[in-house]
Formats: C-alpha cells, sequence, structure tokens
C-alpha cells in the first residue's frame, strides 16, 4: 500500500523524500504513515520497477533527489485506484492487548485503558491542528477522508469511555 500512496503524491506532484513524507504527515498520516526507514526503500522498488525516476536537484547547496512518476507508474496507480476496495478488519494492538485484560490486577485497568484514550485524544489534536492549517489546500476527498479519521477516533475514545464505566459496574457488583 505504501507504495502506491507514493505514486499517488507524485502523480501530482515531483517531490524529493523529506517533501513526501511531509505530505504524508498533514494528509494521509491518520490511516497510512511511514518513516523515512520505510519510505526510502519503498522509493529504491519504485524506481526499480521502472514507475518513477528519480533526478538530481541542484537548486539549492544541498543536491536533493527528486522523483518524478513515470508513464508506466501513473498506468500502475490508476490500476490500482479502479480496483474495487473490499473491507478488512485491522489487527490493532490495542484489541489484542484488551483482550486478555482480564489477566491484569483489576486496579490497572483504568488506568491502560485511559492513558490509550488520551493517546487517541492526540491524534485527534493533530488532525485538528493540520485541518485548520491545510483546510482551503484539500480537495474535497481529502477532506473527507481527514474528518473520517477523526469521527473513528472519536468513536473509539467513546467505546473506551463506555468500557470504563463497565468495569466500574462490575467492580461495585464484585463481578470484577
Amino acid at each position: 500500500m505504501l507504495e502506491n500512496i507514493i505514486l499517488g503524491f507524485l502523480y501530482g506532484w515531483s517531490l524529493t523524500g523529506y517533501e513526501i513524507k511531509k505530505v504524508m504527515v498533514v494528509s494521509t498520516s491518520n490511516f497510512i504513515d511511514a518513516s523515512y526507514g520505510s519510505l526510502y526503500p519503498a522509493l529504491k522498488r519504485l524506481e526499480y520497477k521502472g514507475y518513477i525516476i528519480c533526478n538530481s536537484d541542484n537548486s539549492s547547496n544541498r543536491n536533493k533527489k527528486r522523483y518524478s512518476i513515470t508513464n508506466e507508474g501513473k498506468t500502475k496507480f490508476l490500476s490500482w485506484l479502479e480496483e474495487p476496495v473490499k473491507f478488512s478488519p485491522h489487527n490493532y494492538e490495542y484489541l489484542s492487548k484488551l483482550f486478555f485484560y482480564g489477566y491484569l490486577e483489576k486496579e490497572k485497568l483504568p488506568v491502560l485503558i485511559s492513558s490509550f484514550t488520551d493517546s487517541v485524544s492526540i491524534e485527534i489534536s493533530k488532525l485538528d491542528k493540520i485541518e485548520q492549517d491545510y483546510l482551503n489546500e484539500m480537495d474535497p476527498f481529502a477532506h473527507k477522508t481527514l474528518l473520517f479519521g477523526k469521527e473513528y477516533y472519536n468513536l473509539i475514545i467513546k467505546w473506551h469511555k463506555e468500557l470504563l464505566n463497565e468495569i466500574e459496574v462490575l467492580k461495585q457488583e464484585k463481578k470484577l
């Protein structure tokens, strides 16, 4: 998927690896993000496959590698984009851990769950900032994707708050 996301960014612009990462942070990070350690090998694979080309950009004192999509890359990207999407549940680490929370000391549960929801709140704040800073530059689909991320994260927080309430009721009923 990362390779297709990169092709999508390069479909509209010629970018350096750094610029791709920067665009990713403010546009797709609520559903896909990549470290430089993943990004640069993906760029090399795309170049090897002939989907992108790399040119030296000597416009500044630093020799930057600027990547551009080829016609073959555009064809590959559009082919991927036109494939029907099937829903696939994700394997989230927090659900894997939550499944086994029954083994933990009960006093630790609210702390762990609250810590998790706090981290989700931070992600919502990041999306709020991106929306505030870049709304005028977003096309409607980019904005809808960002709104989906915010609603999804809010749903996660709501669900975990309900879980905390249920845990409290179970504790009071001495069932936990």
